[in-house]
């Protein structure tokens, strides 16, 4: 068994090199022109820990390693699939070198293919786990990001603020608007905030009770609620589901809301005096 070893140690680089070359032509498009030396390295560390589980005889080190990449490379858009792919091209080449080498061993093939199954599979398990973990983690991070794109409170004046609102409102999404709203109008002191739902495609129960729940919400703030967006057919939908939006002060337009929002706040606007043009 140690003969075997030590033969995967004296074909390390050629095995490495092979199994690099092999994963390169087979995802060109991820590898890049410098592929094959990236390729390289992580394929050859990945030996080295192999080597060191059969020195061992345990299974972790592989698959702590493959855990590591399989972080690394989920982080760059890499499938689970070609991670899995490389451990079996890398499989093939290990195989190839002790069948090719021992093939007239009995003993010596069939201690290697149990060692060296065992290894491999608990490495592809780990790594399959791993990546879960890792893509669940990036998707919840781009879900962060994507609402709080999707969700800006910009402040218009001193104490003032606007959230205008786009797309669908659903539960998860009421939940992130509400905390973003209170948190900004903790923060600003704003004593009018200006809700805009002019980019919401429907407006039904779920959504007149949020609106409801927020403005009762930055009441408790001290802070005044302005809804504006509502035109003819959201204000049909209002009447017909039976829905009472008498807390809240609406406005047909964002110019409407603006203007009660000055006033609320002792602001006004004013026109310039031309300036006088230079002869």
């Amino acid at each position: 068994m140690h003969a075997a070893i030590a033969t995967l140690e004296a074909n390390a680089q050629t095995i490495s090199a092979q199994t690099a070359t092999d994963i390169v032509a087979e995802f060109p498009a991820i590898y890049g022109p410098n592929g094959h030396e990236i390729a390289l390295r992580f394929i050859l560390a990945g030996l080295n820990a192999f080597l060191t589980d059969l020195k061992q005889n345990t299974n972790s080190v592989f698959a702590q390693h493959w855990q590591q990449v399989t972080a690394d490379r989920a982080e760059r858009g890499i499938l689970a699939d070609v991670i899995m792919r490389t451990i079996e091209i890398f499989k093939q080449h290990i195989d190839a070198v002790i069948t090719s080498t021992y093939s007239d061993n009995v003993a010596v093939q069939a201690w290697w293919f149990q060692r060296s199954d065992a290894i491999v599979l608990h490495g592809m398990m780990t790594l399959s786990r791993a990546f879960v973990v890792a893509y669940d983690r990036i998707v919840h991070e781009q879900e962060a990001k994507i609402r709080a794109m999707s969700t800006p409170v910009i402040p218009l004046h001193t104490g003032i603020l606007l959230l205008p609102l786009v797309g669908a409102i659903d539960p998860d999404r009421v939940s992130h608007i509400t905390e973003t709203l209170l948190a900004r109008i903790s923060a600003e002191q704003a004593s009018v905030v200006i809700i805009d739902i002019t980019g919401v495609p429907v407006v039904d129960t779920a959504v007149g009770n949020y609106l409801i729940q927020a403005t009762r919400a930055a009441r408790l703030l001290g802070t005044h609620v302005i809804l504006v967006g509502i035109n003819a057919e959201i204000a049909q939908t209002i009447v017909q589901l039976g829905l009472d939006l008498s807390e809240i002060e609406t406005m047909a337009n964002l110019q409407r809301g603006l203007e009660v929002a000055f006033r609320f706040s002792g602001l006004g606007i004013q026109r310039l005096k031309a300036q006088p043009t230079a002869n």
